[in-house]
């Protein structure tokens, strides 16, 4: 793989950011979740719905999903920067 050049790695990581306005990332993400959930027959959005581990301890889809993507991203960037 062709290495990256860090100007191109940068603007890529802004745009892959949550809180990237124009490209709207944190829509994008939301509404990824919401094809997902359809696709798995579930009904709500991701505020309205936790997960629970096995000691009981909850946490609302939206936090879980939203850090997912960001630690995500991180370790992709993490490999861009990386090739040679």
């Amino acid at each position: 793989m062709a290495q990256i050049g860090e100007k191109t790695l940068e603007e890529i990581e802004e745009i892959l950011d949550r809180g990237c306005e124009y490209a709207d990332t944190q829509e994008v993400v939301h509404e990824t979740f919401l094809a997902t959930i359809d696709e798995l027959g579930g009904v709500g959005d991701w505020d309205e719905m936790a997960a629970e581990d096995l000691e009981g301890n909850m946490c609302v889809l939206q936090e879980m999903f939203e850090m997912f993507y960001d630690k995500t991203i991180e370790n992709v960037m993490n490999i861009l920067r990386t090739q040679e």
